[in-house]
């Protein structure tokens, strides 16, 4: 649950990103009132899913992060009976490895800039930059939000003045740990690769 947790919080940043303005989605996402509005706005042609070519230049497995994605849009009718068999014998492993196939490889983004070409390489880490950037802003955003319109129950004067200070998150089922928020752009957690 960590590990799923921990994907969708640095790999949904990238996944609706204009290449040609370098604009990414979630750079405006607190300028919409509802669900619907940003739903809509995610659907315009201009916006190309990097996901997978981030994750694979961080030398992530894609076929993971397709799967995570649909356990997040509840794709497995886990509520359903027979869910087990469909998600071991249906059709579901072919549909994510379509999709790790025709989705865009980081290898093909590079492109001639008038005198010069700029390798893909480089505009990766441009992308994850940025990324990266708008992440920690977002987060920032939120924070502030919460301390404006603290939830009932919650204490916005805590012993800390409001804020949540989290150093160093330990999991007992894996002897792993790692420091959040994650500030690093090319970060990669140790829970990914188990």
């Amino acid at each position: 649950m960590a590990r799923y947790t921990e994907y969708l919080k640095v790999f949904d940043i990238y996944c609706a990103v204009d290449l040609e303005t370098g604009e990414f989605a979630f750079a405006r996402y607190f300028e919409f009132e509802d669900e619907a509005q940003w739903d809509e706005f995610l659907e315009d042609d201009r916006w190309d899913d990097l996901r997978l070519a981030v994750a694979e230049f961080k030398k992530i497995d894609p076929v993971e992060i397709v799967f995570m994605s649909f356990l997040n849009e509840d794709r497995f009718g886990r509520d359903e009976t027979g869910w087990q068999f469909d998600l071991l014998l249906g059709t579901v492993w072919d549909e994510i490895l379509n999709i790790c196939s025709t989705a865009i490889k980081w290898e093909d983004l590079d492109y001639e800039d008038g005198e010069a070409v700029v390798s893909a390489e480089d505009v990766m880490q441009d992308i994850i930059r940025q990324g990266t950037e708008i992440m920690i802003t977002l987060l920032k955003k939120e924070e502030e939000m919460r301390r404006e319109h603290p939830e009932e129950g919650e204490d916005p004067d805590d012993d800390n003045g409001g804020e949540r200070i989290v150093e160093k998150v330990e999991f007992e089922e894996h002897p792993v740990s790692y420091y959040y928020p994650y500030y690093d752009p090319f970060y990669v957690s140790p829970l990914w690769r188990l």
